[in-house]
């Protein structure tokens, strides 16, 4: 039989590229107040870079769907990768998994300031277990090697420096290294992959709620049942928590 382990590892690093697109959309779409849609593409990312680290770890996917809280714990579950994130990013990930996969306005939504700041965090912390991290070299268990290079704490006060190792550079490297015309959707006002700047190019920060008609008239809602699809199970978040700005402001750390 083949071995079909590089076939598995080539589709993770296609499923990672096309979550680097995905969150380069998400940011070029909350650039231009096109925020729902951003928040589709934002879950989209970090969903299959859940999806890869677990593929490239051998780990079943196929249970996950858009359910990216789900995929966060599959990847904790694999104990000796040791994979950690910040609260604040858990909870960002917990935001996008009940606003994100709203994408018919089944429920009210909201988009809090801090957004980008908080994609962007996050996705870095994710992203940088995207590649293969196990297999020997020179007799030599590459996994603890990999995971103190990932940790390494110059990283996490200095974000934009990390890089994969040779070899193993996804989309993200290739739009940076060859100028490509997204490079300035994924910099722009980025802390996490941009090496910082005295000035910045200013933002209006906004915080965007939205109701949904369902919610504001309820009692159309089985006639509309007969029109559409409605999703059975929507997961519910204490939305209060979004509406004020009540994150800390991001930094990197």
């Amino acid at each position: 039989m083949k071995n079909c382990k590089p076939v598995i590892n080539a589709y993770a690093d296609c499923l990672r590229d096309i979550a680097d697109q995905d969150y380069i959309a998400a940011r070029v779409l909350y650039r231009y107040e096109l925020d729902h849609p951003s928040l589709w593409c934002a879950l989209q990312a970090v969903e299959k870079y859940l999806k890869a680290i677990l593929l490239y770890n051998r780990r079943d996917v196929r249970k996950i769907g858009h359910d990216i809280e789900k995929g966060l714990k599959l990847v904790k579950d694999i104990t000796d990768l040791n994979f950690t994130v910040p609260h604040d990013v858990k909870d960002f990930v917990k935001y996008l998994n009940a606003f994100g996969q709203d994408r018919y306005l089944v429920q009210e939504f909201v988009v809090p300031e801090d957004y980008l700041s908080r994609l962007d965090k996050t996705v870095w912390y994710i992203r940088r277990y995207c590649y293969y991290l196990r297999g020997e070299k020179d007799g030599v268990d590459m996994l603890p090697y990999n995971l103190k290079r990932i940790n390494d704490s110059r990283f996490l006060k200095e974000p934009w420096k990390y890089e994969f190792p040779p070899g193993h550079g996804g989309y993200l490297e290739e739009v940076k290294e060859k100028d490509l015309p997204s490079k300035e959707g994924l910099l722009w006002n980025n802390n996490y992959f941009a090496v910082p700047k005295r000035e910045r190019v200013s933002f209006k920060k906004r915080i965007l709620i939205k109701k949904s008609p369902l919610e504001l008239h309820p009692e159309c809602l089985k006639a509309l049942k007969n029109l559409i699809c409605i999703p059975k199970k929507h997961k519910k978040v204490k939305i209060e928590l979004y509406k004020a700005n009540s994150y800390e402001k991001t930094k990197p750390s």
